[in-house]
């Protein structure tokens, strides 16, 4: 092997490894995360339906056989995406670890007519921070956490009181480095205003990861409540994620129904991760605060009907089923006045 092509075979297997540990983070939600095969073989297509495309076409535009190699759907998934977007076909797929030995390749077509609102940025800006060493411990952290995944070694993330740790040492360390910035008020201000201000959505991203360290969750919670609307997916699911563990931290007059709201919003967005991500929400959100349950029901039950209905993911087939369990069963008790959620805050 010449030393180009071992160059490329280490690139393609660290993309794969990324890919793997996104994947397996997916579902994870705080427990363990193993480390999966990355070059794990093909399942079937989630596709969640589209009046502009049928499944029987992309099935064929794939042209996928089971057990196919994951550098196989790779190259179908670029194949499938220039089709789609030469069609003007605005579109999203995506390859998921459906926790199974099986991948999945994901796409969702945007439907015209049925865009689901965004937010607009407060005050659009570059957002300068006192210093960028935080985030030069959150990229060595994140390559500590693929390597893991690289050595087959598991680990698992936890949340003391809000802050998240992780099981393994190394990885733990970096976090307690990452916590002695987020007490740092000018830092975690500057954090806070580029989530709601910052064009670059890998920086909204960052931020969101760094705010994992510095401490009052519930109103970062609040004052990044609105990135569950924003018009990139990496900083919606970043959002949600971030929230989920820190659900049972929320006051009891904490604005639930907001939360409900862009909750319910999210899982209508055409990607999978929305789904997944907004879906875990609900179902605490919904066991906890059943006063949700008669507005959930209003706004986003056809969807959660669909969802259940055409996901073959397992993962996102047990939350969805879950969520459906709790709106059918709710018992309404008399009450002075029915908390209502609306279907925009825009």
């Amino acid at each position: 092997m010449t030393a180009t092509q071992k160059w490329t075979a280490k690139r393609n297997k660290t993309k794969s490894l990324f890919v793997a540990l996104t994947s397996v983070l997916y579902f994870c939600f705080g427990q363990a995360a193993f480390a999966k095969d990355s070059f794990g073989n093909f399942g079937q297509l989630e596709y969640m339906g589209s009046s502009l495309v049928t499944r029987a076409e992309l099935e064929k535009m794939l042209h996928l056989s089971v057990g196919a190699k994951y550098a196989s759907m790779e190259k179908a998934c670029e194949r499938v995406k220039k089709s789609l977007t030469d069609k003007r076909i605005i579109c999203d797929v995506d390859i998921v670890d459906g926790g199974s030995d099986a991948l999945f390749v994901v796409i969702d077509i945007s439907e015209p007519g049925r865009i689901v609102p965004t937010r607009p940025l407060s005050d659009p800006r570059y957002i300068k921070v006192p210093t960028e060493k935080p985030n030069l411990i959150l990229k060595e952290l994140r390559q500590r956490l693929t390597q893991l995944t690289y050595d087959g070694r598991s680990f698992k993330e936890t949340y003391a009181n809000g802050f998240k740790h992780y099981s393994d040492a190394v990885a733990d360390e970096k976090t307690r480095e990452l916590a002695t910035y987020g007490n740092v008020p000018e830092l975690r201000d500057a954090w806070l205003n580029i989530v709601q201000s910052d064009p670059n959505p890998e920086r909204r991203v960052d931020a969101i990861e760094l705010l994992n360290w510095a401490g009052n969750y519930p109103e970062t919670i609040f004052k990044i409540m609105p990135a569950l609307d924003d018009v990139n997916k990496d900083v919606r699911v970043a959002v949600a994620k971030f929230i989920y563990p820190r659900l049972e931290l929320l006051p009891y007059d904490f604005a639930f129904d907001k939360l409900t709201s862009a909750f319910c919003r999210q899982i209508c967005r055409p990607s999978h991760g929305d789904r997944i991500r907004a879906m875990a929400c609900l179902s605490v959100l919904l066991r906890d605060k059943p006063e949700m349950v008669p507005p959930t029901r209003d706004v986003a039950q056809n969807q959660i009907n669909l969802i259940a209905e055409r996901t073959r993911i397992p993962p996102l087939k047990e939350l969805t089923e879950k969520v459906k369990f709790l709106l059918s069963n709710y018992r309404e008790k008399t009450r002075t006045k029915k908390p209502v959620i609306e279907d925009s805050n825009f």
